[in-house]
Order: structure tokens, then sequence, then C-alpha cells
């Protein structure tokens, strides 16, 4: 079982929509709407994102436990105004991650009636979030952003168990899916770090109650087919992280800005289905970076 986290993906970090939208101000164009009043900015940005995430899955009802350092890629889109009363924007993204594998042997020297197994699996999480951020004018520098959104999260675990006991299956795949979705809020501050305000560093949190689904199936010897029926409960999220962000260089059309976040979040589900007080929990603690085409 790989519990050590590399020493860069400290669980310091970002929010929910992760790797924060590219911020309305400073953006290209404007259309004024009254010539006597200060304009109404608008802007558009695109986003590619990668990163390295530690990823920990772990349930007390069946024993799960598995782990691993996954990469990760992504994209985004968001659409701004900005106006005297603060900014305001929209913001998409899509987050998936390469296969993580985790394995390890079992003997279970203390249950005469559970032979020794060796397991091996391959597990994946992707995310989608869509939010709405509302930012404060600045007061020397510093900005107050808020964001109310929606996320949807989706895990698959698949492994093989390899029994060294012919009273039993020699064989077993089982497939999980831990599925995610509702609203989030949250809330950061921003500060400018250099004298020209280009480049920017942030501080993030948010909160969701979602809806989970776990679900679980499993082939054995021959045709044999075991699959539960679905359980959904509460599901408890939370996301704290910082960022740095700034201009990398002018385009002819717009600019290309970056973003460097760490992250980190959580996931609790209690089992109920199956025994009282029996959570499932998923962490993830990143490193990653965007670069940000804003126009």
């Amino acid at each position: 079982m790989k519990n050590d986290l590399p020493h860069l993906l400290i669980p310091l970090s970002l929010l929910l929509v992760g790797l924060a939208t590219t911020s309305v101000v400073g953006a290209q164009g404007s259309v004024t709407v009254h010539e006597e009043k200060e304009p109404i900015i608008q802007s558009f940005d695109t986003r590619l994102i990668t990163g390295l995430m530690y990823y920990n899955y772990s349930d007390t009802t069946f024993e799960d436990q598995f782990s691993d350092n996954i990469p990760f890629y992504g994209f985004g889109a968001s659409y701004g105004i900005s106006s005297p009363i603060g900014n305001i924007s929209v913001d998409a993204y899509i987050q998936r991650t390469d296969k993580g594998k985790d394995g390890f042997f079992e003997e279970h020297l203390d249950d005469i009636y559970r032979p020794p197994v060796n397991t091996d699996a391959r597990f994946n999480r992707d995310d989608y979030a869509i939010t709405m951020n509302y930012q404060f004018g600045s007061i020397y520098g510093w900005q107050i952003p808020l964001f109310v959104g929606y996320k949807w999260g989706e895990t698959t675990l698949e492994r093989t168990e390899i029994s060294l006991s012919t009273d039993f299956y020699p064989l077993a795949q089982v497939k999980t899916n831990f599925n995610t979705e509702g609203p989030v809020v949250g809330a950061g501050i921003t500060f400018p770090i250099a004298k020209n305000k280009k480049h920017r560093a942030g501080i993030y949190g948010a909160y969701g109650i979602l809806t989970g689904e776990h679900k679980q199936t499993i082939r054995g010897g021959g045709d044999i087919v075991v699959e539960a029926i679905p359980y959904t409960d509460t599901t408890y999220t939370w996301k704290v992280g910082i960022n740095f962000n700034g201009e990398l260089v002018k385009l002819p059309i717009g600019k290309l800005n970056y973003t460097i976040s760490l992250d980190s979040y959580s996931y609790t589900m209690d089992l109920f289905m199956y025994e009282t007080d029996s959570p499932l929990e998923e962490e993830i603690h990143s490193v990653n970076a965007s670069v940000n085409w804003a126009f």
C-alpha cells in the first residue's frame, strides 16, 4: 500500500474549482454602455490544465484502501464582466486522471474462514464543475472573490482478487463506482505579489453537501455475477488551497496567463446500508499548472 505523500503534495490547497478562473480584471476589450459612465469590460478565456495528484480511497465496509500518485489533465473556459459594482464571471471545467495502480497480499492469519488473497487494483477519478463568481472591487490591490456552483465527480475502481485456496473461487473481479454531485459554495482572498500587480496570490476554501452513490459488481467463477443495489446518501466535501497567477506575455489578441495551484480536498459518505459508522473516504492532494489565453 502506498501511503507516503510526495514532498510537494502537502495538503495546502485550493478549492473546488481548483485551478482558478482567470480574473476578469485586466481583461481585453470594452463595451461602453453610456459615455458618461465607467465602461463595462467583458472577457473570455480558455485554459489547459495538467498536474499530479496523490489519491487515496478507503472504506471500512469492504476493507478497501488504495492509493497512488496519478497524473491528470483538463481544460476550462470562463466568461466575465467587470463593472463599477464588481466583477462577475461564469466558469466551467473538466478534469480527468490517468489510471492509478495499487495492490497488496492478505494472509488473513487470524481468520480461518478467509483464504490468502492477492489483490490488484486500477482506479481513476473525473471531475466536472460549473461555478458563478463574484468579486468585490479591490482595496489596495486586495480582492475578495465569492462563488457558488455545482460539481460532479466520478470514481471507478476495478480490482482483481486471486484466492490461494481451492475452496473459493480462484479469481474474482470487483468493480466499484462512487459518484457524487451537488452544490458547493466558497470564498477566498487574493493580493498582488509584484509592484506592477501583474502577479497575484490567492487563498481559497469551499464546502459542499452532495449526493453520493455507491455501487458494486462482483464477478466470481464462471458466469456468477453479484450486483449490489446502489446505495445513495449524503456526501460532505471540502476543499482548500492556494494559487499563484499572472501574465506571461501579451499577444496580438489578448494575453497569455499562468496559474500554479496547490489543492487539497476530500469526500466522506457513510455506508449505513451495511453497518453503522462505516465511512467511505476519498482524499486528494495535488499540484497543478494551467496556461490561460484571455481576450
